[in-house]
């Protein structure tokens, strides 16, 4: 039975599920008798609604989809073919996903990118319940039977979500994201900046180059580098913080030599 739902509720709710199937039930005491149910089960509407806010959807649209679902299972439940409870979450569950896919990206990656990020946003939930810690890509990887590489890249695919707009202010200067876009190829104080960054990463694993790429390219947060590396977020932190303060101090050197 799904938590959310009361046992005390049961009786009362097997009977009015019952007097739906009604076709002799006036259209006021229909409303009234949809209502009811409605309420009863908004709870675990918004529990399944959460699950899929966790991946970058907005939560009022997902809960909106939820609702909605909901009371399109009550409408088509016939109670003579099983139990309304899982009936109801197979529906809920169904619309959302079809939502997630076809509603929600602002940048639509593969068909197999977005059903893998559905199926972690579910993985994520059942191995913390039952571990009591985010589980590692590693652990999302053997879960789901996924080669670790592309469960890190169904995870990047939450950016996909929602386009960042050229006009986002950027930094302390408040300055917009495109008026940090050059306009020409004259800039070549970059170009010298890149090739002296590039010698300074050359030495660096491969682990430090994608921490480095996800956090200052994809302009995720530590939070997400730490789920796609498989890492706490607090030693994403201190391996950042390392190793910012040693590519200056290297920097610093190979200006003064």
């Amino acid at each position: 039975m799904d938590p959310t739902i009361s046992s005390a509720y049961l009786s009362v709710e097997n009977d009015d599920l019952r007097r739906l199937a009604d076709p002799d039930l006036t259209g006021v005491e229909r409303t009234t008798l949809e209502e009811s149910v409605t309420k009863r089960y908004l709870p675990m509407a918004r529990r399944l609604a959460s699950r899929f806010t966790r991946s970058g959807a907005d939560i009022d649209d997902v809960f909106q989809v939820a609702s909605l679902a909901l009371v399109k299972a009550i409408r088509r439940f016939n109670p003579e073919r099983g139990e309304f409870e899982k009936y109801a979450h197979a529906t809920i569950s169904g619309e959302l996903k079809r939502h997630l896919r076809d509603q929600c990206w602002s940048v639509r990656p593969p068909r197999r990118v977005q059903e893998l990020h559905a199926q972690i946003a579910t993985a994520t939930e059942t191995l913390a319940h039952c571990r009591g810690a985010m589980p590692s890509v590693t652990d999302l990887g053997n879960w789901l039977d996924a080669a670790n590489s592309d469960v890190q890249e169904a995870i990047a695919a939450r950016t996909c979500f929602r386009a960042v707009s050229l006009d986002q202010p950027t930094g302390p200067s408040g300055r917009s994201m495109a008026d940090t876009l050059s306009g020409g190829c004259g800039d070549f104080d970059a170009i010298d900046d890149s090739l002296a960054l590039a010698d300074l990463l050359r030495d660096l694993n491969q682990t430090e180059r994608q921490m480095l790429w996800l956090r200052f390219v994809d302009g995720c947060s530590q939070r997400e580098i730490a789920e796609m590396l498989g890492m706490s977020q607090m030693m994403v932190s201190r391996r950042l913080a390392v190793l910012l303060t040693d590519l200056r101090d290297r920097a610093a050197c190979a200006e003064v030599a």
